[in-house]
């Protein structure tokens, strides 16, 4: 039996940070958070584009609550796609690990600097296959079936109480950007960072 489908169907214990229909995201240790889709999936091969799309998204707003939750200076977000790429568990998941400034964790393997020539014979090798893969065009993530229903009219909106500008900042026009030093709510802050 799956250890990830054990964990989805509360049969093995773990401290879960986030679930819904689609998705799962549990800590795996004090430096990694580990999502996964819910419905058993070995490889990225195997998910229908919409749920892989979901996945991604709920991993990048995870990902930016921890700068501020965690105090993470920054993310690798990581998928290991099979056994040869060091996958331990036969249920697809994105790994979501915190990094800090001058940590010991380290990706390093030997580069080879290939020629022009290898690199365009690794083409050759690859073209034929690729130009397969996009004959078929990439499918839209289906939207919601409500856009069939009659837009309800549009209400007058509520002026918005200007925020006092931080110390320091020019102060802002109503129609200025919001930005991220300006709000509390690290749920939201992490929608506006800026990259």
């Amino acid at each position: 039996m799956c250890d990830y489908c054990d964990i989805v169907n509360k049969k093995k214990e773990a401290v879960i940070l986030y679930e819904d229909d689609v998705a799962m995201v549990f800590i795996n240790n004090e430096k990694q958070l580990v999502t996964i889709p819910k419905k058993h999936y070995v490889i990225i091969e195997q998910i229908p584009d919409n749920i892989m799309t979901y996945l991604l998204m709920v991993t990048s707003r995870i990902s930016g609550m921890m700068f501020e939750a965690a105090g993470a200076a920054g993310t690798n977000i990581i998928i290991n796609n099979g056994s040869s790429a060091g996958q331990n568990t036969e249920h697809f998941s994105i790994n979501i690990i915190f990094r800090t400034e001058h940590d010991d964790f380290d990706f390093s393997w030997s580069i080879v600097q290939q020629t022009q020539d290898q690199l365009m014979q690794t083409q050759e090798k690859m073209i034929d296959g690729i130009k397969d893969i996009l004959k078929e065009p990439v499918k839209e993530v289906p939207e919601d079936d409500d856009k069939d229903k009659e837009e309800p009219e549009e209400k007058e909106q509520p002026k918005k109480e200007k925020k006092p500008t931080p110390e320091g900042h020019p102060d802002r026009e109503d129609d200025a950007p919001v930005l991220p030093q300006d709000v509390d709510d690290y749920r939201i802050k992490q929608l506006i960072r800026v990259p």
